[in-house]
């Protein structure tokens, strides 16, 4: 299952794996993808898949709430 970038903060990810010094080659060794698709999935050109998702919370304690948006406002 993926879920939508629409949904996604990539922002929100982006500042969390800085604060944190953790490097893309080390995500992409960890979920066995491309540094190229990291990249893409962090800056919400692609998604994330619910397995990569919990594979980032299980082994780098990465909040899963950051990967969805905390936008309030709704579109009408």
């Amino acid at each position: 299952m993926e879920h939508s970038n629409e949904n996604m903060a990539p922002s929100q990810v982006r500042g969390w794996i800085a604060a944190h010094h953790i490097r893309r080659a080390q995500i992409s060794d960890l979920l066995g993808i491309d540094v190229a698709t990291v990249s893409a999935k962090i800056n919400g050109h692609s998604d994330w898949r619910q397995s990569e998702i919990q594979a980032l919370h299980d082994n780098l304690y990465m909040p899963i709430d950051i990967f969805f948006s905390h936008d309030d406002q709704s579109s009408f």
